[in-house]
């Protein structure tokens, strides 16, 4: 496969300009419902930044980070690999990948942009507490529902 069959090009990457043909589209949050700006600003646990100035804050931060890390090692599986569009590589392994790529991106250090060949989907990593699944397969996305579901995670439509 080559890079563009990973990693199609979009026409911008806010909600209305991340679609490709022939793909599926999951938008994977914490949150129950799209936050309004007056929500998200009054959220004190949107950043880790932000969530480390009290503890109760930084609490809610890490209940949210725990469900992403439970889906994307459901995700991963047992010997993952995924291809980074950043660093033009395929890594292998399963907790060096949540702590390389997975929790900067959760933390909006460093969003991901990957693609998990096992399970055929590529992950954008994105803000405010909220990620993007692009399937190349629709069929699976009953099956990934399932999966953020069973994380305690909510798909945004």
């Amino acid at each position: 496969m080559t890079e563009s069959d990973y990693f199609p090009e979009f026409e911008s990457y806010d909600r209305a300009g991340l679609t490709a043909p022939g793909y599926a589209l999951l938008h994977l949050s914490v949150f129950d419902h799209w936050l309004t700006n007056e929500e998200a600003g009054d959220c004190g646990y949107m950043f880790h930044g932000m969530a480390q100035e009290t503890e109760e804050d930084l609490a809610e931060y890490q209940k949210g980070e725990d469900k992403f890390l439970a889906f994307y090692r459901a995700l991963l599986g047992s010997n993952p690999v995924i291809v980074s569009k950043d660093e033009h590589f395929y890594l292998e392994g399963g907790e060096a990948l949540i702590e390389t790529i997975i929790i900067p991106s959760l933390r909006e250090q460093r969003l991901m942009d990957i693609f998990v060949e096992s399970a055929n989907v590529r992950v954008l990593g994105g803000h405010d507490r909220t990620d993007v699944l692009l399937l190349r397969e629709a069929e699976r996305e009953p099956a990934l529902r399932a999966m953020a579901q069973a994380a305690g995670l909510f798909v945004l439509d």
